[in-house]
C-alpha cells in the first residue's frame, strides 16, 4: 500500500469510496435545480511522517469519479485518464491544494467491500508527481436531504438511480446545521450487505 510524492515515500492510511446523492432541496434552492445526480468520492489519506522536518501526510481526493454503475457490486474493472483540458476534479494536498491536472485511475476486480486502485498523475501547479497503489474500502452511499425529507423519501430517490437490494439503510439523521433558509440539513447513510 504504497503512496509515493515526487522522491517522498508514505503508506496508506486511509482509503475510500463513497457515493453521494445530493439533496434536492439544497440544487433547488441555492443551485438553481443542477447537481442532483449521484456522484462518487474517493479519499485516499497517507500516515503522518517526517519529511526533511516537517510532518507531512498527503491525501488524495477525487470528488467526482465518472463511474456508471447501478450496483456498487459491479464497481470494479475500471479505468480513467484525464489531461489539463479535461474539467475533473482531482486534487493532491500536502502543505497545499494542488489540482491533479494529468491522471491515471484504475479499478482493479472488486473483492468483498474492497476494490484495489492505482491512480498516478501529476499536479498543475507545483507539477507534483504522485502514485498510489492500495485497497479502496466502499463504505456505502451518503444521500443528503433536509428535514422535510423521511426515510421513505431518501430511499425511494436512491431507488430512483441506484440498486439498493445490496444495501441497508440507517435512520435519517437530522442535523443541527441548517441553510441559510433555516430548514436543517438531513442525511441517510445506506452501507453495504455484504
Amino acid at each position: 500500500m504504497a503512496f509515493s510524492v515526487d522522491d517522498d515515500e508514505f503508506q496508506v492510511d486511509e482509503a475510500t469510496l463513497t457515493g453521494i446523492l445530493p439533496d434536492p432541496y439544497w440544487c433547488d434552492t441555492y443551485n438553481k435545480g443542477n447537481g442532483k445526480a449521484m456522484f462518487w468520492y474517493l479519499t485516499i489519506k497517507a500516515k503522518e511522517q517526517l519529511i526533511d522536518g516537517d510532518l507531512e501526510s498527503p491525501m488524495l481526493l477525487h470528488q467526482n469519479v465518472p463511474l456508471v454503475h447501478q450496483n456498487w457490486r459491479s464497481v470494479g474493472n475500471d479505468t480513467f485518464t484525464w489531461n489539463a483540458s479535461d474539467d475533473v476534479d482531482a486534487h493532491l494536498y500536502t502543505f497545499e491544494s494542488d489540482v491533479v491536472a494529468v491522471g491515471e485511475l484504475r479499478f482493479g476486480k472488486r473483492e468483498g467491500l474492497n476494490v484495489p486502485i492505482r491512480w498516478q498523475g501529476e499536479t498543475e501547479t507545483f507539477c507534483s508527481t504522485f502514485s498510489v497503489e492500495t485497497q479502496v474500502i466502499f463504505t456505502g452511499i451518503k444521500v443528503r436531504g433536509s428535514e422535510r425529507d423521511t426515510d421513505g423519501t431518501t430511499r425511494a430517490r436512491l431507488a430512483s438511480c441506484f440498486d439498493i437490494s445490496n444495501l441497508v439503510q440507517n435512520d435519517l439523521r437530522v442535523e443541527d446545521f441548517a441553510y441559510e433558509s433555516g430548514v436543517r440539513v438531513a442525511m441517510s447513510l445506506f452501507v453495504p450487505r455484504p
